[in-house]
């Protein structure tokens, strides 16, 4: 699964909800409290049970959001079209793509009907590339470099890129790694961490997420050392900016297993693979299609140790998991 970087524009100009967002962490709590907020109270909610990895909660609260606009919102429709988005974008954090898909291109439908050209620039690129990254994990690559160059094309191209880029630029960067074009993969990804650090500092989580891209470039490229390093760095990055048990918390031990993996290191894979594993079910949930990637390294590490019970346990656990997902 590809790795986000951050979820919006510069916060150079902090807004009352980005300052708000800013000193808020979310406490989970009944729905019910919420059934009398307006649309922009429930997605102002969401969006922080969303950076803080309680995705099921952004979930409900961005479908309450939804209920709402569908209710009294704009007749423009760009408050539900930015509600799709979100749902969306949680969607295919928790691995359900063909959802996603759905969701993004419903907001999209709504958006490029939109004659306010604030929605038809940046909001409508950032959902070309959120689809850019649904169809990167589906394996739809050409499809995802389409609609990622569209991204671009309505942000203006990149001669000028500021904040509303780096998801554009990242996706597109993971599109060049998967298809071999390290080159241009890794200059991708030093304008990415070159403008992370312009619009939003050395300490945004993006930072984490440049890591671990680097990770895996550095591992196409056999320099493994290096790779471990990033690894490690992302690591200590995300335990810096993420509270303890986020879901993306993961991703840096899942990364430097596959370097391990990557050298036939299996003894020293197993326990990152094991770690990763578990901070996805106790944080997303034990049949999350999420799971299906390091189970799959779990089950084949252990059938290479010879412990064919463990990888047979494992392998029908996948496929039971795949069963229950298999309209998502």
């Amino acid at each position: 699964m590809a790795e986000r970087i951050v979820n919006g524009a510069s916060n150079k100009a902090p807004s009352p909800l980005s300052h708000f967002m800013a000193n808020c962490a979310y406490t989970p709590r009944p729905l019910l409290r919420y059934n009398r907020l307006n649309w922009g109270e429930l997605t102002m909610r969401a969006k922080i049970a969303y950076r803080d990895g309680f995705y099921r909660e952004a979930e409900e609260l961005h479908e309450l959001a939804l209920a709402t606009s569908r209710r009294g919102g704009r007749p423009d429709g760009l408050w539900a079209a930015q509600t799709l988005h979100d749902l969306g974008v949680i969607a295919n954090e928790c691995g359900e793509y063909r959802v996603a898909e759905e969701r993004l291109q419903g907001a999209l439908f709504i958006f490029e009907r939109c004659e306010n050209f604030k929605y038809r620039g940046p909001h409508l690129a950032q959902t070309l590339s959120e689809l850019g990254l649904v169809y990167l994990n589906l394996g739809a690559h050409a499809r995802a470099e389409a609609m990622l160059n569209r991204s671009l094309l309505h942000l203006g191209g990149l001669h000028k890129a500021d904040g509303w880029h780096i998801e554009t630029i990242a996706n597109l960067a993971h599109v060049r790694r998967i298809q071999g074009q390290l080159d241009e993969a890794e200059s991708l990804y030093i304008r990415m961490w070159e403008l992370i650090q312009k619009e939003y500092g050395p300490d945004h989580r993006g930072i984490a997420t440049y890591h671990l891209s680097t990770c895996y470039l550095y591992t196409a490229r056999e320099r493994y050392e290096d790779a471990e390093c990033e690894a490690m760095k992302a690591l200590c990055m995300s335990c810096i900016t993420m509270r303890p048990g986020h879901p993306r918390m993961a991703q840096p031990y899942l990364a430097w297993a596959n370097v391990h993996l990557t050298c036939r290191r299996l003894t020293a894979a197993e326990p990152l693979v094991r770690r990763g594993l578990h901070i996805r079910e106790r944080s997303l949930d034990k049949d999350s299609p999420t799971l299906i990637p390091p189970l799959e390294t779990l089950a084949a590490i252990l059938r290479e140790q010879g412990h064919e019970d463990e990888a047979a346990a494992a392998k029908a656990r996948i496929e039971r998991i795949r069963e229950l997902n298999a309209n998502k």
